[in-house]
């Protein structure tokens, strides 16, 4: 059985959107899971940093959009069952209306995204949804996501709230109905993701670590990361329960007198059976629909569930206006600024 991990750590140093923790999340995660045993890969841009022993920490490389997909999609590529695999982010999140303006869509904000002022270097929980499908069935992945707006940044079906409920994402039908491409056709391993904060709030970076990580931390320090692990991936027992986490980070988040930040817990469960989308009969084949009930199914399925339809099945041109804000003394805000015949810039405000 292997254990890998990819660890992403973005400071944005020398840019008026520059993080304290970010760095020191991937660092003292690192450390945390190379003592269980895990073979881990950083990218950050926090140079000179050592462990506890003060061994130096190695990196990989920038946390670039281009090498964050590449590290990630590496690691669950070469996974076969068994093997436990690990996804850290730390760093800025940001969100932008969806084309229809019904709701917002989440998004990862990679290092270049900010120093190249890039709208293309996001990746958006669309993009991050399907690729952590692909983990193959008998695999365990966990994704600890310490950035603003990140709840549902990967879209899983299931939140903590619906394991005594036993209840599914209400009109999941309608998603399949309007973009039947949008889960994979392949049966997928057991996915979670820990967020620093429900999708419409903002997590704290303390300077040290963010307040996520830093809950994560206490929390391993008085049990282990194998017990850490085993929780974030038992969906059934009534011992220690993802709820009992969420519970116990939220707790330790308020001591720090944190209140305007409730981490979230969702999972997508392996089956072992296709991944798809409760099926529609009789579902028409793409692009049989008409242009005027399809706006219809869109502005439906956003009234009623608050998520945006897939990017694929959209295609009006709108002009964003993102907030990009993780808490600390540096709250930035990016403004994409759209003119005649110009290309799309991000301009930082």
């Amino acid at each position: 059985m292997a254990k890998v991990a990819v660890l992403v750590g973005s400071n944005y140093i020398g840019t008026q959107n520059q993080l304290g923790g970010c760095g020191n999340d991937v660092r003292d995660m690192g450390e945390l899971l190379n003592g269980d045993g895990f073979t881990t890969t950083i990218l950050t841009d926090v140079k000179g940093m050592t462990y506890s022993d003060k061994q130096p920490v190695s990196v990989a490389g920038m946390p670039n959009k281009d090498n964050i997909l590449s590290a990630l999609g590496n690691m669950i590529k070469s996974a076969n069952p068994g093997d436990e695999l690990i996804f850290v982010y730390s760093g800025h999140g940001t969100q932008m209306l969806t084309p229809l303006g019904k709701s917002k869509e989440d998004y990862l904000v990679p290092l270049d995204v900010v120093t190249e002022e890039n709208e293309n270097k996001l990746i958006s929980s669309y993009d991050l949804h399907d690729l952590l499908l692909q983990v193959p069935h008998g695999v365990k992945l966990l994704m600890i996501a310490d950035s603003c707006f990140s709840g549902n940044i990967t879209k899983f079906d299931q939140n903590t709230k619906d394991l005594d409920l036993k209840k599914i994402k209400p009109f999941c039908h309608l998603r399949s109905l309007i973009d039947s491409s949008h889960r994979s056709d392949k049966p997928h391993g057991d996915l979670t993701l820990i967020a620093g904060c429900k999708a419409n709030q903002e997590s704290t970076d303390l300077g040290s670590n963010g307040a996520l990580t830093a809950a994560i931390k206490e929390w391993i320090n008085q049990k282990s990361v194998g017990v850490f692990l085993n929780t974030s991936w038992n969906y059934t027992s009534k011992e220690i329960t993802l709820k009992t986490l969420k519970d116990n980070l939220t707790e330790t988040i308020q001591n720090e007198g944190i209140t305007t930040q409730n981490p979230q817990i969702s999972y997508d469960k392996d089956t072992g059976v296709i991944a798809s989308q409760p099926s529609v009969e009789n579902t028409p084949a793409p692009g049989k629909f008409k242009p005027g009930f399809l706006n219809f199914l869109h502005g439906l399925y956003e009234s009623v569930t608050h998520e945006p339809i897939p990017s694929t099945v959209l295609t009006t041109q709108n002009t964003y206006t993102p907030s990009l804000k993780r808490k600390g003394e540096n709250s930035p805000k990016l403004e994409l600024v759209n003119k005649k015949n110009e290309d799309k810039k991000f301009k930082i405000i």
